[in-house]
């Protein structure tokens, strides 16, 4: 997908996916805070 395609519904899921079960080792979600970070870094580009 490019990024141009991406559409404010898509983050919004990834943001949830994160906070659900982001961790690599597979143990549960991300923190708030690294989650607002992925969103900060999305946002500068």
């Amino acid at each position: 997908m490019r990024l141009t395609e991406v559409s404010p519904m898509h983050l919004r899921s990834l943001q949830t996916e994160l906070l659900r079960d982001g961790r690599a080792d597979g143990t549960g979600g991300l923190a708030p805070r690294s989650v607002a970070s992925c969103r900060r870094v999305r946002a500068r580009r």
